[in-house]
């Protein structure tokens, strides 16, 4: 499965999703500190975004 595309991120919404957010954000961490995240009104969208 690929999980990133030209339009983010994508994977089934569930406790995937939280372990695949947490390892994206610490990578994404140390490489630039802080970032922007955008995102949809899915109720998924949230656990990419904490």
């Amino acid at each position: 499965m690929q999980l990133f595309g030209t339009s983010g991120i994508r994977t089934i919404a569930d406790k995937n999703l939280i372990q695949l957010a947490l390892k994206v954000g610490l990578a994404v961490g140390k490489v630039y500190g802080s970032v922007v995240v955008g995102s949809d009104t899915r109720t998924s969208s949230s656990a990419m975004k904490h």
